[in-house]
């Protein structure tokens, strides 16, 4: 039997159980060691099904990809059954046993995608790598960016006022400039930076909510001047 035809099966079926079971151990998929790479599948099908697919459609092709080095590879397009959304993969066989399976730029197949239908990527960071090597720094700083997600979401059912935004955003300020840059992109540091992110956009407002309150003060006042029986806001 072709060893693809399970496993394009069980991705056609979004079975990230049955997955496990089938791939093997002792190899690495898109350079993760199993159990990172059907997460991330895993994550892509939770995107199809709040698209309300219940499966997807396989459309075997060619990767004509000109960017990467993985062009003439064979692959499959697995589209969306309701959403037509679509995920490329490249799944390479060699002696009867697939030995890798990985993320395609430019998978070219029978299928004609709709000119606004949704590409969902399978995306291995460095960090997530089976090779990657961690730096002292890395281990450091992951650290605290673990303990940063740990105290913001600390919060997530409670009355999280003006204050705790403020005092949070100039907590984890210079964790945040410290790590951006040799950290980015790397996953172990994606949670803490999303978080800080939203709370630093929330804070902007803040900001501007004397402005604000001293606006609409004003405003009445003039409304009160043309008209004392009536307030208008236009």
């Amino acid at each position: 039997m072709n060893p693809i035809s399970p496993i394009v099966k069980f991705i056609s079926a979004m079975d990230s159980e049955m997955l496990t079971e089938l791939l093997s151990d002792d190899i690495t998929y898109q350079d993760a060691h199993k159990e990172v790479f059907v997460e991330k599948l895993n994550e892509a099908f939770k995107k199809f099904k709040r698209e309300n697919d219940t499966s997807l459609l396989p459309f075997p092709g060619v990767c004509m990809s000109k960017e990467f080095t993985n062009t003439g590879c064979k692959g499959y397009s697995f589209v969306g059954n309701k959403s037509g959304a679509i995920m490329d993969l490249i799944i390479e066989e060699k002696n009867g046993e697939v030995y890798d399976i990985y993320h395609c730029h430019g998978m070219k197949t029978a299928h004609i995608p709709e000119e606004f239908d949704k590409h969902i990527n399978i995306y291995v960071s460095t960090d997530e790598k089976a090779n990657f090597v961690p730096s002292s720094e890395y281990l450091y700083k992951g650290q605290l960016a673990d303990k940063a997600v740990a105290n913001i979401y600390s919060y997530e059912n409670t009355c999280f006022s003006k204050n705790d935004i403020v005092y949070l955003v100039e907590k984890y300020d210079q964790l945040n400039k410290s790590t951006f840059d040799p950290f980015l992109g790397l996953s172990r540091f994606d949670i803490f930076e999303h978080a800080f992110d939203a709370l630093k956009d929330i804070s902007k407002f803040i900001g501007y909510e004397d402005k604000a309150a001293t606006a609409i003060i004003w405003k009445i006042h003039a409304n009160r001047s043309l008209n004392p029986n009536k307030i208008l806001f236009s």
